[in-house]
């Protein structure tokens, strides 16, 4: 090491033992047991003995008082505070006997504990700062911010514009006529009671439904029946719900509130040759057409532009029951029940 790297490193190591020094907290450096403490030891009939112990160090020599409220103050001798121990004598007026306690210091803490003993008894006694130049003082701690109120309202009107994606998985190109339709816009309206600020419970009616596809291969296999690309398959219906609103819980201080739903209810649903509202197909001398259970589940978010106006984005899965075996044949391969994914759109409005 050269000249000039020696006088650059004495320095450094110098400002990094000052650094560490520094950061060592000061309770660490400062903490010892000088001031009063209190304790309770078991006296006569198992009843507590609340005790006071003082001890001093203001001229650089330990003192030392003890006091009880069976015996009163008692004079200490032979104090000695050395590192983490503590020990002391004393005389207990009208006891012949002279009494000693060693105990220990605990500085990170900063804890007091010791024995008492007395002609081969002894008692263990855990003190508490009261007060003294050592005592630890807590910082503040955080105000508790109360939770974030995102419903202003009990009561609630919504509407929203749903795409019912209709998303596919078939074997070997097979399709039948539930795996050949595509997505369409969709609508509805509900009505939302807030059981709490994140529970709803509420009533929802749609007009919903769904397209066919254009692709000759995939449209073209039921000729017989009549279905083409201008089909449309009506689902129209109403359900009950619970949303489950998680925006206190991971997004506290944002204006997005995300939620889980699910629903139940009942689906009007049948399948027209040219367009909603037209002919029902008849597959097995039958209309396609009935009124079954629908499912949904998913997940969404609001996002409040005021406390009575949250816009809502929301997307689930649809499941409705269209298939029938008693009615229709073959319904593996020609129909069966119904599915989409619907992508929604809305705004809820508070009432009261």
């Amino acid at each position: 090491m050269s000249q000039t790297q020696r006088r650059l490193f004495v320095p450094v190591v110098l400002l990094a033992a000052v650094a560490v020094m520094l950061w060592i907290p000061t309770t660490c450096l400062a903490a010892d047991p000088a001031g009063e403490w209190v304790g309770k030891v078991k006296g006569p009939n198992d009843k507590d003995v609340e005790i006071k112990l003082t001890l001093d160090n203001s001229q650089n020599t330990w003192k030392a008082a003890l006091t009880d409220t069976t015996l009163g103050q008692v004079t200490l001798s032979d104090v000695r505070v050395s590192g983490r121990s503590v020990s002391f004598k004393f005389q207990p007026a009208g006891v012949p006997y002279p009494a000693t306690f060693a105990g220990f210091y605990d500085a990170e803490h900063d804890r007091l504990s010791g024995t008492f003993a007395v002609r081969g008894t002894s008692r263990f006694v855990k003190f508490k700062r009261i007060s003294g130049g050592g005592m630890r003082v807590e910082a503040p701690a955080e105000p508790k911010i109360p939770s974030r109120i995102r419903h202003e309202f009990k009561l609630g009107v919504s509407g929203r514009l749903s795409q019912w994606a209709s998303l596919h998985v078939v074997k070997a190109e097979t399709y039948n006529i539930n795996a050949a339709t595509k997505s369409a816009l969709n609508y509805d309206g509900s009505l939302r009671f807030f059981l709490q600020d994140g529970l709803c419970l509420f009533g929802r009616v749609y007009r919903g439904g769904q397209k066919f596809s254009d692709d000759p291969d995939v449209i073209g296999q039921w000729p017989e029946l009549g279905v083409s690309s201008d089909a449309y398959l009506k689902l129209d219906g109403w359900e009950i719900g619970l949303s489950g609103f998680l925006g206190n819980k991971i997004m506290k201080k944002s204006d997005f509130n995300p939620y889980m739903t699910g629903t139940l209810g009942k689906a009007s649903w049948e399948l027209n040759k040219s367009g909603r509202g037209s002919d029902v197909v008849v597959f097995d001398r039958q209309p396609l057409e009935g009124k079954d259970w629908a499912f949904s589940g998913g997940l969404g978010t609001e996002y409040e532009i005021n406390q009575r106006f949250q816009l809502e984005f929301e997307i689930v899965w649809r499941y409705f029951l269209t298939e029938d075996s008693l009615l229709w044949s073959d319904v593996e391969n020609t129909w069966s029940n119904t599915h989409a994914f619907a992508v929604s759109f809305g705004a809820t409005y508070g009432l009261f």
